[in-house]
């Protein structure tokens, strides 16, 4: 394990090994983390979103394809029976 140097900044201390510089400011860490992960949901249910409005587009033209066949069917008939 490397050992930690503190900086002119107590915000940061550098990694002897490494020689990254780290924040020390766990609210800081903590705010965005919940940042991220508020991001992170927010884009899920826009995925979701877009997903459902797939699927409406879809049913709508499935339902304009059954009434299509509906009136064919109706059609049909009509012929028939004159």
């Amino acid at each position: 394990m490397s050992q930690l140097i503190k900086t002119n900044d107590q915000r940061y201390v550098r990694d002897e090994y490494s020689n990254a510089l780290l924040a020390t400011d766990r609210e800081a860490l903590e705010k965005n983390l919940k940042q991220i992960k508020t991001t992170n949901e927010l884009k899920a249910v826009s995925k979701d979103i877009n997903i459902m409005k797939e699927q409406i587009k879809n049913l709508d033209m499935l339902k304009e394809d059954v009434t299509e066949i509906k009136n064919l069917l109706l059609g049909l008939t009509e012929k028939k029976d004159h």
